[in-house]
């Protein structure tokens, strides 16, 4: 059994889950679709990209043996050249292996069906991938089936559904010993979990699986980084966490504990939403209250008066005094924002407008452009202006724009990716709004900074 660390989340709760995945009895499936199975937290492991490539000279495109000799090229590390000679469709796999073929499963294995065996398989056989050893009689694995789709699936032993066999290639590694119990599981944010790796052990990443403990579907997702995301939260309903450590197999970890945890919601805001787990971080961390009918708004421009109380909360700034003067004449010290807008002035992450009479203004009301959060967030972090780029770091953004330095640094910085254009390139669209969905997304990417 894989190591695994069970957590119960004390006062969390469901918005709303998916519905299960269409199943048979044998072997049910438990996503369809790389659409499906990344909405899931199943990954998809680089295949909708690598599928129109040949490898090991199989058939491209939905093909079971390319699928598996992709996984064992880019997962396991062989060869981009086959390791046997002899052409044939997955029914001959396990023949011409046979020295490396047995009934045992295992982590990084081929699950292989001869073109008798029933189950997933026609009369040409069929592989899989062994994603997860569940039992001595239940696996996971996925597939990409030929003229069909991309698939994870559960696959228990009894009847026809059962490999005829496993093939070793090259088997992730496993250690004998346990490994130490992840320490210092927190989740600060209602949203964010995190915990200490295990001392020991060839650790792959991990596995963390949630559900409502009353009962109710189960959620997952793989992640590399000891850290994940629960988007589906609010309050009121126990949930058990399990984290399971991948390439580890050892003895359940007695780890069980509870955790208090503020779940926030915007009625505006769908656990689908894309930045559903953004928002509430935003919210969760006092950034953002929303407005006074409970919504978010995440499609309204982030207005500069906003963008000022954003960013001032961010900072937590407890003992800042305002000017008794304003620097702006459009801003009034009475005005719900002053405080903040006047830190913002004197943190030098504003200068305002130059206006032809010669006053200078901020203009509170008007909307924060793309290229204007560029150089908020370039301020707040460096406090300088930055240097031209030596090359542009979107189709749009030349190196003499007046914003190409804070551009290409939070390009650099991984805070956005920009817009794929349907020519291939990739564009800022700088002149654009920032939408307050968008600004959620930039500072919870900027909060390492």
């Amino acid at each position: 059994m894989r190591a695994r660390l069970v957590l119960v989340a004390a006062t969390l709760a469901v918005a709303s889950l998916l519905a299960a995945p269409p199943a048979s009895a044998a072997h049910p499936v438990l996503c369809t679709g790389f659409a499906d199975c990344a909405e899931r937290g199943f990954r998809t492991h680089g295949y909708a990209e690598a599928m129109n490539t040949s490898w090991w000279r199989q058939t491209s495109g939905h093909n079971c043996t390319n699928y598996v000799a992709h996984r064992l090229i880019s997962t396991n590390g062989m060869s981009t050249t086959k390791p046997w000679s002899t052409f044939g469709n997955a029914e001959t796999w396990g023949v011409a292996n046979a020295h490396l073929t047995d009934d045992r499963p295992a982590l990084g294995a081929v699950a292989w069906w001869d073109g008798t065996s029933g189950g997933p398989a026609g009369s040409s056989g069929h592989l899989g991938y062994v994603e997860k050893i569940v039992s001595d009689d239940e696996i996971w694995v996925s597939e990409s089936n030929f003229g069909g789709t991309f698939h994870w699936r559960k696959v228990t032993r009894g009847g026809t559904s059962w490999p005829t066999g496993f093939i070793h290639f090259a088997d992730l590694p496993e250690n004998a010993d346990q490994p130490t119990a992840p320490q210092g599981r927190s989740v600060d944010t209602g949203l964010e979990l995190t915990w200490q790796p295990p001392a020991t052990g060839p650790v792959t990443g991990y596995a963390v699986e949630w559900s409502p403990s009353a009962g109710g579907p189960t959620r997952r997702t793989e992640v590399d980084e000891p850290a994940a995301l629960l988007a589906d939260l609010g309050l009121g309903v126990r949930h058990d966490v399990a984290v399971t450590v991948l390439g580890v197999d050892g003895a359940p970890l007695p780890s069980g504990f509870e955790v208090s945890v503020t779940g926030v919601d915007f009625t505006d805001v769908s656990v689908f939403h894309v930045f559903a787990p953004e928002i509430m971080w935003l919210r969760s961390t006092g950034i953002t209250t929303g407005y006074a009918d409970g919504g978010f708004r995440p499609t309204q421009p982030v207005l500069r008066e906003q963008m000022a109380a954003f960013l001032f909360r961010r900072a937590a700034v407890a003992d800042f005094v305002p000017p008794e003067t304003s620097p702006f004449t459009d801003v009034s010290t009475t005005d719900p924002f002053y405080r903040e807008i006047t830190w913002l002035a004197g943190q030098g992450i504003t200068t305002g407008y130059d206006e032809p009479d010669g006053t200078v203004t901020f203009r509170p009301s008007e909307p924060v452009l793309r290229e204007q959060m560029a150089a908020f967030l370039h301020r707040v972090h460096l406090g300088t202006d930055p240097a031209a780029p030596s090359a542009a770091p979107f189709a749009d953004v030349p190196v003499d724009h007046v914003f190409a330095g804070e551009i290409a640094w939070l390009e650099g910085a991984g805070i956005t990716t920009g817009y794929l254009e349907p020519d291939d390139t990739r564009t800022f669209r700088g002149s654009q709004p920032v939408l307050r969905e968008q600004m959620a997304a930039f500072l919870f990417r900027f909060r390492t900074f």
